[in-house]
């Protein structure tokens, strides 16, 4: 027969309990690993390639950026770069039978993106990689906690895609 160690283990403790027998355990507590919160040492990607921009609409004037199909988009000033973002990754949300992007911030970015997105409700915001907009979402509400989810009609591989692009991939 062949017993899986848990199921031996178990067996003995049982025969020896029914037995009478007690036993001691000795030695020091060794601490539970716990998860490691994330930080800048975690981080995927590359701080320099990504920026989001505020869309102007207002015909202030700001920087022509174009898109992968060439569409343009006038932008202002870079309200947040990737120094303040740990990670996007490709999500499937089953509910909604979709694809979105998880974007992850540091905590610093957390705040900033706070206040960018309570005082900007319903404008665009750019995602700048490499100097080409990969996406320019409507914020539809303030985003407080560090994750940002982008949403629309994706494929898991448009979704991915822009994951990798924001991942500097």
């Amino acid at each position: 027969m062949i017993f899986s160690r848990r199921g031996l283990l178990a067996g003995l403790a049982a025969v020896l309990l029914a037995a009478g027998c007690t036993t001691a355990v000795q030695g020091t507590a060794r601490p539970v690993p716990q998860p490691v919160p994330p930080t800048t040492a975690h981080r995927t990607v590359a701080p320099e390639r990504i920026q989001f921009r505020l869309v102007v609409t207002d015909g202030t004037g700001g920087l022509t950026m174009t898109d992968r199909d060439g569409k343009q988009y006038v932008v202002g000033e870079v309200e947040l770069d990737g120094t303040k973002v740990l990670s996007a990754h490709a999500d499937f949300q089953a509910e909604y039978r979709s694809w979105v992007v998880t974007v992850r911030l540091t905590s610093a970015g957390a705040a900033a993106f706070g206040q960018l997105t309570s005082a900007h409700v319903n404008q665009q915001l750019a995602i700048v990689v490499d100097d080409v907009v990969v996406s320019a979402p409507t914020i539809q509400s303030a985003i407080t906690d560090g994750v940002v989810q982008i949403s629309g009609t994706f494929t898991q591989d448009e979704a991915t895609g822009l994951a990798d692009s924001i991942n500097g991939r």
